[in-house]
């Protein structure tokens, strides 16, 4: 019972060194041009300041410099790939069909026809059929 009890207990955080992360932020320095510009690809109609930092620079110079950031945009651009490399396209088919039908009225008895089976994939993802409905994967 004792044992069942411990595995609840908290797990205090593990301690940040601040040190060591103030001196890594120290040590690379601000690219204030490259800031502007990417809070420029942000907000198009946005005036930055014309001295120092205002928000939306500060903003993206976080994206731009951030480790965490880089960290989290490289495990976005890797399951995005995973998931193009992933999916499967089914092979488009054709199929070709007869039968026989005894009408007499008919001029002849067999009736034969033709028909593409293809499916695609729209940009969404889902695969589609001949008319546009959704098909289960």
């Amino acid at each position: 019972m004792a044992g069942l009890l411990a595995a609840c207990a908290p797990v205090p955080p593990a301690p940040i060194d601040l040190p060591t992360r103030v001196q890594a932020r120290v040590a690379s320095p601000l690219d204030l041009g490259k800031a502007r510009q990417i809070a420029a690809s942000i907000a198009p109609g946005a005036r930055p300041e014309a001295s120092g930092l205002d928000r939306l620079t500060l903003f993206a110079a976080i994206l731009a410099q951030d480790p965490q950031v880089a960290q989290a945009r490289a495990a976005l651009a890797s399951a995005r790939a995973d998931a193009r490399a992933a999916r499967k396209v089914a092979a488009p088919t054709f199929t070709l069909s007869s039968e026989y039908a005894n009408d007499p009225s008919t001029t002849s008895p067999w009736l034969l026809g033709a028909g593409p089976i293809c499916r695609w994939t729209s940009a969404g993802g889902v695969a589609r059929g001949w008319r546009g409905q959704t098909l289960a994967s």
